[in-house]
């Protein structure tokens, strides 16, 4: 096997393996990302909970 042949087979599975661990396709404003089973990387996007649009912030100073 020629070293051109090994780094192109090397590149297309680390390709494949990084697609697995990164986010899921998809999603729209307002989703959140939820888990989808007990196994590693099983996530989805789904609705977010109603009035999760607007971002809550805490100052010290806001009690």
């Amino acid at each position: 096997m020629s070293l051109q042949t090994r780094l192109t087979e090397l590149a297309q599975a680390t390709g494949a393996a990084l697609k697995l661990r990164g986010l899921p396709p998809g999603g729209t404003v307002g989703n959140v990302l939820r888990k989808t089973g007990p196994g590693d990387f099983e996530a989805g996007w789904q609705a977010g909970p109603e009035g999760s649009a607007q971002p809550q912030f805490f100052t010290p100073w806001s009690f």
